[in-house]
């Protein structure tokens, strides 16, 4: 797991720590898990989201979709009311919740879960994540995070709607792979220009 302290200037709330990894789940993701996680978020007091891992282009996606979401939290600018939900609006570069949760949102078939979790401090975000882990029967697998198939690069174009035309552009030294990762995290800076 990636845990990263927050600059002073990134801290909302009591939200000090970013922990990002991926499970790969053996259970099903029902509504009863799902309820499960938002109150271990709710008992410890630590913001938890999950998306379908196959839909995130590296560690940074989420980084950077977080940063943002909180920045627009503190700048009274923030689409959702709730902080998980704006950082999948970034994540996704969607405005509307409903679809933000169609792209990158998980279902009872997602077997493959990127999670983020904020928390106070490193001990509480490792706990929390064993927790998740362990509700969903699953094992920390955060080679899920990166861009390890061809399958995946594929899934990434098509979910992002990313050009041919677009990466050319953003190819330069980068190969493909971070040329997609550029081309997504692009999308979510203007996504954060035009709120």
């Amino acid at each position: 797991m990636k845990i990263i302290q927050l600059n002073k200037e990134d801290v909302y709330e009591n939200y000090r720590y970013m922990g990002i990894s991926a499970i790969l789940c053996e259970k099903s993701v029902t509504k009863k898990l799902f309820d499960n996680i938002l109150q271990l978020s709710e008992k410890e007091k630590a913001i938890i989201q999950l998306f379908d891992s196959e839909k995130i282009a590296t560690w940074k996606h989420i980084f950077i979709a977080t940063l943002n979401a909180i920045a627009a939290f503190k700048q009274s600018r923030n689409i959702a009311s709730q902080l998980s939900l704006e950082i999948l609006l970034y994540a996704t570069g969607q405005r509307q919740i409903r679809d933000a949760i169609n792209i990158l949102g998980v279902s009872e078939q997602t077997r493959k879960v990127a999670i983020l979790i904020l928390g106070d401090s490193k001990e509480k975000i490792t706990t929390i994540f064993s927790q998740i882990a362990d509700l969903l029967n699953g094992k920390e697998e955060e080679k899920l995070l990166e861009i390890y198939n061809e399958e995946k690069l594929q899934q990434l174009l098509n979910t992002f709607k990313i050009t041919k035309e677009e990466i050319d552009a953003a190819i330069r030294k980068e190969d493909k792979k971070e040329a997609i990762v550029k081309c997504i995290l692009d999308r979510m800076s203007v996504f954060a220009v035009e709120k």
